[in-house]
């Protein structure tokens, strides 16, 4: 399942990247990122690789807390909190 979303995340990266969406465009790339590592770590069970894993998941999960939070500040109040 790794190798599909890893798939996806790249195109999704590219696709944004060309309609210069750039803050969902490395959303894509962290995904690839946690996607990337996602591989060796379910085939070699290594500890590193499973920090590796971990550090790129958080890393993520708080990209896209603050993407959620900048696009509802965007809708209901009229922010402007994208990069």
């Amino acid at each position: 399942m790794a190798v599909g979303f890893l798939w996806i995340s790249i195109i999704g990266s590219v696709v944004f990247g060309l309609g210069h969406d750039i803050p969902v465009m490395i959303l894509f790339i962290l995904l690839a990122l946690v996607y990337i590592s996602d591989i060796p770590a379910s085939l070699i069970h290594s500890p590193s690789w499973g920090r590796t894993k971990a550090f790129f998941q958080l890393v993520t999960g708080t990209w896209l807390m603050y993407l959620t939070f900048a696009a509802t500040l965007n809708f209901a109040l009229g922010y402007h909190l994208f990069l």
